[in-house]
């Protein structure tokens, strides 16, 4: 699983998940899958709309999306990754969890 971050006008999100036969494209309000909007749920992946913010687990993974980006690594070993604030952030990021 490989996670891609960039800042245009908002913060966006890529996140290839081979194992599951998915990208997933993200923003604050969007969520597309393999290119196409969500609708609904989806059993191999879950996505919780806030107000003004995204979040979606899939596998060990959770990916929230708002102001800032964190990306979790859910492991037995714990480990996590927050993005600094889109002032003073480079325009792209990438991170992995394994």
């Amino acid at each position: 699983m490989a996670v891609q971050v960039r800042f245009t006008d908002q913060w966006e999100v890529r996140l290839t998940a081979p194992s599951y036969a998915v990208v997933i494209d993200m923003t604050r309000s969007d969520i597309f899958v393999n290119d196409e909007p969500l609708i609904g749920q989806n059993e191999k992946f879950i996505v919780h709309r806030l107000q003004n913010r995204m979040m979606i687990k899939i596998g060990m993974v959770l990916i929230r999306v708002g102001d800032t980006v964190d990306v979790m690594c859910l492991t037995t070993r714990g480990g996590s990754h927050r993005l600094p604030s889109k002032d003073n952030s480079p325009t792209s990021h990438k991170s992995a969890c394994t």
